[in-house]
């Protein structure tokens, strides 16, 4: 059964000095939200081992997986019709389990 959960990302940011009183200003963490919220908000994560993956995802295989050293892969969607693309861009794929159930 299909369902989602919420997460929470604690940064903790350290120095050595402070520039007015502050570690860094928020403004240089906008990557990181933009980040987050491109690529992981509203995604669907799953395990390329997982039992289903190829009833839940079709058509992709490990060849079509671009690995990052994050851990996660995205998929490669040129050798995909327009009409899927919605679909696929829409899964984050990785290789551990990612949820605690």
């Amino acid at each position: 059964h299909l369902h989602g959960h919420q997460g929470k990302v604690i940064v903790y940011l350290e120095a050595t000095t402070l520039k007015d009183g502050m570690v860094t200003d928020f403004k240089h963490l906008n990557w990181f939200k933009a980040f987050l919220d491109d690529v992981l908000d509203h995604k669907f994560i799953i395990d390329i081992n997982d039992p289903l993956f190829s009833t839940i995802v079709p058509n992709i295989k490990q060849e079509n997986l671009k690995k990052f050293d994050e851990g996660y892969s995205l998929v490669d969607l040129t050798p995909f019709r327009d009409e899927f693309l919605e679909l696929y861009e829409s899964f984050i794929i990785v290789d551990f389990v990612p949820t605690s159930e």
